[in-house]
């Protein structure tokens, strides 16, 4: 009876690891700033999550009017800032896996304003 019982359990963990995804291992804290060269629009740089790993946007902020996103190349529908200037939070986190792109894009009414987008950056752990 005993053995049986632990093979199955041996049998369960094997089959319970096999459909594993990972562990998410913290790695780094990102903060990613750039200068609005232009005094309407502006866009961040595009920035790209490395292969193994996997980014969660905590912030984002601009002097600017509005703050939206492109994940990919498609872009949202929300702003994650609208209140001119402090950081933004109605659509964060943002999780993106390996490979993903993001950029940032808003208007404003005059060049040479900051923005600011801050990650943390996770290992994906087998």
């Amino acid at each position: 009876m005993k053995r049986t019982l632990l093979i199955a359990i041996a049998m369960l963990g094997l089959v319970l690891a096999t459909f594993a995804q990972g562990n998410l291992q913290f790695n780094d804290v990102k903060l990613f700033t750039w200068l609005n060269t232009t005094s309407s629009p502006y866009a961040s740089p595009v920035y790209t999550v490395p292969a193994g790993k996997v980014w969660k946007v905590e912030a984002a902020g601009t002097n600017g009017a509005v703050t939206v996103y492109e994940i990919n190349g498609q872009r949202t529908l929300q702003p994650i800032s609208s209140n001119g200037g402090s950081a933004g939070g109605e659509n964060l986190p943002i999780w993106l896996p390996a490979g993903a792109t993001i950029q940032f894009a808003g208007s404003y009414s005059s060049s040479g304003l900051g923005s600011y987008v801050s990650i943390l950056e996770f290992n994906v752990v087998p």
